[in-house]
């Protein structure tokens, strides 16, 4: 019985040890995982979601401890419109790594488009608890508050964006947003000291720029702050040629609403080859 049972138990390691080697075989090479990934990003970042979904999937077996994987499955998910799918794959990725401000962020976003705030800005908080100077976390708390639909903007939304200020001076878009906060409820100076500030930003802006901006700030001081507010801003950074919108109604964006990564779904921005939020980057689309 011993015999049988020792025979019985040599033949079930070996088999174990058969599916390990062969698990071992079948483990991905440095090389694929690297053009899989690139791969799926540039057809996210084309908007060519379908096959997209099938090399992120891919990337998922080939690697399926690696949360960024499941994360930008999820984006991906996210840029479709396929919600409960986008969650289910941020969730995952939360799981394996907790601490990823970035996944962190997306399922922020998600919450967002789903309409449920109150999920979106306990994650939001969380975030901000565990690092206090990020600054695309602080934006996304600001945008919580920003004005919506013709509503007035939320009694933090102003502090939400000097807090993104403090930790990025040369965010332009923040700076943006908050001169026209202060010009709607009436502090023209307040408006035009952030409009000079936009001036000293580097690298200088394009000459249309320049020409809104000045228009803009001669308005303020003449105390035509309506028709300050309806001017609209075109940034235009011939560098990257990247073309920003801000206006009084400071969410639109003209450029790509795409989702290439996940540095991308909380203002995109190809200033310096930097994230917007970055201290350097003057330049930004809008977050939602």
């Amino acid at each position: 019985m011993n015999r049988i049972l020792s025979r019985a138990l040599a033949s079930t390691v070996g088999a174990a040890l058969l599916v390990s080697l062969g698990c071992r075989q079948k483990e991905a090479s440095v090389e694929e995982l690297y053009t899989t990934r690139m791969l799926a990003l540039s057809y996210l970042q084309r908007n060519q979601l379908p096959e997209a979904e099938a090399e992120f999937k891919k990337l998922t077996e080939l690697a399926p401890d690696d949360p960024l994987g499941y994360a930008n499955l999820g984006l991906t998910y996210l840029q479709g419109g396929r919600y409960e799918e986008a969650e289910k794959q941020l969730r995952r990725a939360r799981e394996l790594d907790p601490s990823n401000s970035e996944t962190g962020l997306a399922l922020a976003k998600l919450y967002m488009v789903t309409r449920r705030p109150a999920e979106a800005r306990a994650t939001l908080e969380q975030l901000r608890r565990d690092s206090t100077r990020n600054a695309r976390v602080l934006y996304a708390l600001a945008e919580l508050e920003a004005p919506r639909n013709g509503s007035a903007a939320g009694a933090g939304y102003e502090p939400r964006l000097r807090d993104v200020l403090a930790v990025a001076p040369a965010n332009l878009v923040a700076r943006m947003e908050l001169a026209t906060s202060l010009a709607r409820t009436g502090q023209a100076d307040s408006a035009v000291q952030q409009l000079e500030e936009v001036r000293r930003i580097p690298p200088e802006l394009p000459r249309e720029a320049r020409v809104y901006l000045d228009s803009t700030i001669q308005l303020l001081r003449a105390g035509n702050i309506p028709q300050a507010c309806r001017r609209t801003v075109w940034i235009i950074t011939e560098r990257d040629g990247l073309t920003c919108k801000l206006s009084g109604s400071p969410h639109t964006l003209v450029g790509s609403r795409n989702f290439s990564s996940l540095l991308e779904v909380i203002q995109p921005c190809s200033c310096k080859h930097q994230h917007a939020f970055e201290e350097e980057c003057a330049c930004s689309n809008s977050y939602r």
